[in-house]
């Protein structure tokens, strides 16, 4: 009878270190999946900045070019009206 139970006792106490073990496992992983997280999260901070940089730079340059097709217009239709106005270009019903 003492002979058995000591064979439970020593399968417990095999049982708890290998659920110990385990736990430790476990735990180790998930350490390490905090830390990937906070690694990954930084990193994509940093994207988001340079995109939101990107972003701005682009809208900058949509407005430059905006106002440099604006410019080329007003070039243009300065230019045209000025030599209808001296003769140069006549409109079509003065021609008949």
């Amino acid at each position: 009878m003492r002979s058995v139970h000591l064979i439970f006792e020593r399968l417990a106490l095999e049982c708890k270190a290998f659920l110990l073990n385990s736990n430790w496992c476990s735990i180790d992983n998930i350490e390490l999946n905090v830390s990937s997280v906070a690694v990954d999260v930084g990193s994509a901070s940093r994207e988001l900045t340079t995109a939101a940089e990107y972003q701005r730079r682009a809208g900058k340059r949509a407005a430059c070019l905006m106002l440099v097709l604006a410019v080329v217009v007003a070039v243009v239709l300065l230019a045209v009206s000025a030599c209808v106005s001296f003769g140069y270009l006549l409109p079509s019903d003065a021609s008949s």
